[in-house]
């Protein structure tokens, strides 16, 4: 009986992705060999965070009728509140995560494809919770989604300005790489620690020589966060998307200086999704 539970458990995850793997992308996904991701632009360093804020989904005429009726089927908020709970947890992974700090641990080079394997691991983070949450989950990722790739697109256009094609292709091959990790992280969270570790090392280091310490590092990372995301309320991430991360090397987070950003994000985003 316990072993049927487990696998269960393993298949619902597995169909989950499934379904909110068709959400993660508003175009095409690219042929499936293209795993790696070029480098776009030169360096983590020239991407500026501090005026380059996440945009809000603006809803559809659709959904927006949807609202006007309270047509909201299963969903435990209204769209508009999961709309903008959404886009600040994707803010606060930019506020309460250590970038330089992984990119250092992992000896990463210094360009955007780096940042967006760091985004997309805490992504991750947010949609393994978000399973909890059921239909409203669903919702949730989608709009995640949809921030993140917007996000990244604009970050995009600071170090390619001008260059459309070359953007647009080197974003289709960074969903491609997101996808195959997500899969991988995904059966290193039900498995046992070299499974995780081996899905660090191929979509982080890329078969290059890695010291096994900062595998071990980045492992315990993503099992103290997953543990700590189990922890948090629901209404973090469906109400007001109050979420941060545990640091790299510890357990101690500045609260002070996560409420600042959260409080300063949570009031530049009032008014931008239509009533």
């Amino acid at each position: 009986m316990l072993r049927f539970t487990f696998y269960k458990q393993l298949n619902y995850i597995r169909c989950s992705h499934v379904i909110f793997q068709r959400f993660l992308s508003a175009q095409p996904s690219p042929k499936a060999n293209q795993t790696t991701a070029r480098p776009v632009g030169t360096g983590l360093s020239t991407v500026q965070t501090s005026s380059n804020l996440p945009v809000l989904y603006e809803p559809s005429l659709m959904s927006r009728i949807k609202m006007k009726f309270g047509l909201q089927a299963e969903l435990r908020e209204p769209q508009k509140v999961l709309y903008q709970a959404a886009a600040i947890s994707y803010y606060m992974i930019a506020s309460s995560v250590d970038f330089d700090g992984i990119q250092r641990e992992l000896d990463m080079p210094d360009v955007f494809a780096s940042f967006g394997r760091i985004i997309f691991l805490h992504i991750w983070f947010l949609l393994v919770r978000y399973i909890q949450l059921g239909p409203t989950g669903i919702f949730l990722r989608r709009q995640l989604a949809r921030t993140m790739w917007t996000d990244l697109d604009l970050r995009a256009q600071q170090i390619l300005p001008g260059q459309g094609k070359v953007r647009r292709s080197q974003l289709e091959e960074l969903r491609a790489e997101m996808n195959a990790f997500m899969i991988a992280l995904d059966e290193g969270l039900v498995d046992d620690d070299t499974v995780l570790a081996a899905a660090i090392w191929r979509h982080f280091r890329h078969f290059q020589p890695t010291r096994l310490e900062s595998l071990v590092t980045l492992v315990k990372y993503i099992r103290k966060n997953i543990q700590h995301l189990e922890q948090l309320p629901d209404e973090n991430f469906i109400k007001n998307g109050y979420i941060y991360f545990l640091p790299l090397y510890s357990d101690i987070v500045d609260t002070k200086f996560v409420n600042q950003h959260y409080l300063d994000f949570k009031n530049k985003a009032r008014g931008l999704v239509r009533k």
